[in-house]
């Protein structure tokens, strides 16, 4: 059996709220190794401690009681917690933590939990989609094994961890956004006049074969030279043929669903670790 926390360090002042949390803390074992540059401190709770408390603690060691000597503090902590708990309920409430602990060890790994998603089938099974990317392939197996500690040593439960990989967000969302914007470029282009067949303005007199001189001048003075605006219509009706069929095959591309990748990398249990 260990001895209380302020057994072991009496003359350790900390914030009155956290003096109330480690009254009844017990410190099972202290080492250091033989340059004697690193200390560790094995905690025994039957409640949880938040991470950021446990950094907090260890660096108030550290400056009060160590402050000459080059020495890093390192607390390791371990729950004995009542059967109340479970994996589900533990994540529910020691996540924060978890992802806390994560982002000092590597803020590469924390950053890949932080975009998966979690969720559990059961209370003692937890699925983890991580978004599919060579980075969350390379370290969801570093990850599960930093969970497993967690959960199964520290916290002392059984847990069964199973992955999978979705299509990230991100990339989802850029998807749908050309998608949308194509469908508007096509609805525009399907309600213009050029998909008519380019139809003349209204009120515009083309003129005829053996009309004046003066009335081809008359037409040209009101509507420019109508060999020009002929070539206009013309050219109207080919950008309005190349544009619809473009709008088209753009509409047809988007009746194909994406695919999401799905796949299991094994099932992994604490006893396995």
């Amino acid at each position: 059996m260990g001895k209380l926390f302020f057994d072991v360090f009496p003359d350790l002042k900390i914030p009155s709220d956290m003096e109330r949390l480690m009254a009844d803390v017990e410190v099972t074992k202290v080492s250091t190794n033989r340059s004697r540059d690193h200390l560790r401190v094995y905690l025994l709770s039957s409640r949880l401690i938040e991470k950021n408390r446990i950094f907090r603690l260890e660096k108030d060691i550290k400056r009060q009681l160590f402050p000459k000597h080059e020495l890093s503090v390192k607390i390791i902590e371990k729950y004995n917690l009542s059967g109340q708990y479970n994996p589900k309920k533990l994540m529910m409430i020691y996540r924060d933590s978890i992802m806390e602990e994560f982002r000092a060890y590597s803020y590469l790994e924390y950053s890949v939990l932080k975009m998966a998603k979690i969720h559990f089938p059961q209370e003692d099974r937890m699925q983890i989609a991580f978004e599919d990317s060579v980075v969350a392939r390379q370290k969801s197996e570093e990850i599960l094994q930093i969970l497993e500690k967690i959960i199964c040593e520290r916290c002392g439960m059984d847990v069964d961890i199973r992955v999978s990989y979705i299509e990230p967000t991100e990339k989802k969302n850029q998807k749908n956004s050309n998608i949308r914007i194509q469908n508007e470029v096509h609805n525009i282009i399907s309600q213009s006049t050029f998909a008519n067949g380019g139809q003349r303005e209204q009120g515009q007199t083309i003129p005829q074969e053996g009309q004046s001189e003066g009335s081809e001048r008359s037409v040209a003075g009101e509507y420019g030279n109508p060999g020009h605006a002929g070539a206009d219509i013309s050219g109207n009706k080919n950008l309005s043929h190349g544009e619809s069929g473009t709008g088209g095959n753009e509409g047809a591309g988007h009746t194909g669903k994406s695919t999401t990748v799905n796949q299991n990398s094994g099932k992994k249990t604490a006893s396995n670790f």
